[in-house]
């Protein structure tokens, strides 16, 4: 079954199973790391689907799942892991949801593979109307990863790339919708990686003051001498 996405036809999992044992206990990181290695899921009562857009369900207990994809056609693992309650009437919890794009295709192989772009949103919400719903967290996103290697230290690897990070913060009593606002965003290069003196240089921007309810940046740089820190 073929979905399309913007431009992209985009490929999910094969419903065809090998033999992968996975325990609904186990911890998130293993159980993403089982579907990275894998990329299969075995059909046992514990875990459903694809649904109609690819995804596949761990229902970890009554209030708790995982869901994961994956896109062959762009290499890309997709995620969600919520954890909710109920107290005194209002729905609470925690939400993990977001992406790695690799460069290269795991299904395949997972030998010298590392993700080049990703996103991930954690944050706490509460609600009592499904459509006033708080929150309170951050976005992190990765983009453009790569690896620089400093020939006269054994080759050590640098990763370079850009980083941004946002705030999440939205509370319908205080009048506040702050739904990923940019607070610091920066990209990084390597100069010098095959002399005795690399240099990291790290420069971008960052908000003013630190209050995702304010506007205003600030430009920054960075210059780190990379064998001062290298044993």
């Amino acid at each position: 079954m073929v979905y399309t996405q913007g431009v992209s036809q985009v490929f999910p999992i094969s419903k065809s199973f090998d033999n992968v044992q996975i325990n609904k206990s186990i911890l998130l990181k293993e159980a993403i790391k089982t579907q990275v290695e894998k990329i299969t899921i075995e059909p046992t009562n514990e875990w459903q689907g694809p649904d109609a857009n690819g995804w596949y369900l761990l229902q970890i207990d009554t209030e708790s799942y995982l869901k994961v994809r994956y896109y062959s056609s762009i290499k890309r693992l997709e995620y969600v892991l919520d954890s909710h309650s109920e107290l005194s009437g209002q729905i609470v919890g925690l939400r993990m949801e977001g992406y790695f794009v690799f460069n290269k295709d795991i299904k395949n192989s997972i030998e010298e593979t590392y993700p080049t772009n990703l996103k991930i949103s954690c944050y706490y919400y509460g609600y009592t109307d499904p459509n006033k719903v708080n929150k309170l967290g951050l976005t992190i996103s990765l983009e453009n990863v790569s690896t620089v290697k400093l020939s006269n230290f054994n080759n050590f690897p640098v990763l370079t790339g850009k980083l941004s990070i946002y705030a999440i913060y939205v509370n319908y009593t205080q009048n506040i919708n702050v739904d990923n606002k940019l607070m610091i965003s920066v990209s990084s290069s390597v100069v010098g990686a095959d002399t005795d003196n690399p240099i990291l240089k790290v420069s971008g921007i960052k908000d003013s003051d630190g209050d995702p309810t304010t506007y205003g940046y600030d430009n920054m740089y960075l210059e780190l001498h990379l064998s001062g820190y290298i044993q």
